[in-house]
């Protein structure tokens, strides 16, 4: 629970961040988002905080590690908040890549055990 109310206030001070850095002419076409842009916009504010908190603890190195409709994003949030240097980026392939393999692995143990269990 500790750690959902720290997220919670880390999204919330990020937001008011961003948002005290907008002009008054910027924020108007903020208010006026269809229901595509507003899901990009709060996963863009959620994806910013997630990756921008660890690294200002200390200077450890994130692996960003996800399937192809997230990837861009984070590989965006990464670049933006300027932690190339500090982030290994997977890429998105290699990520389906290993799920699948993972997925076969799980199976083939279960497939195993219920052999077992059967004899």
């Amino acid at each position: 629970m500790e750690k959902y109310l720290l997220c919670c206030n880390w999204v919330r001070t990020s937001f008011w961040l961003w948002l005290v850095n907008k002009k008054d002419q910027e924020l108007i076409g903020y208010v006026f988002l269809d229901k595509r842009q507003n899901a990009t916009f709060v996963s863009g504010l959620l994806i910013g905080s997630e990756i921008c908190h660890p690294t200002r603890e200390n200077d450890s190195q994130s692996v960003l590690c996800c399937q192809n409709s997230l990837y861009r994003l984070y590989k965006v949030a990464i670049e933006t908040l300027n932690l190339p240097g500090r982030a290994l980026i997977v890429p998105a392939a290699t990520v389906d890549r290993a799920a699948t393999a993972g997925k076969i692995k799980i199976f083939e143990h279960q497939n195993l055990t219920l052999n077992k269990t059967n004899l």
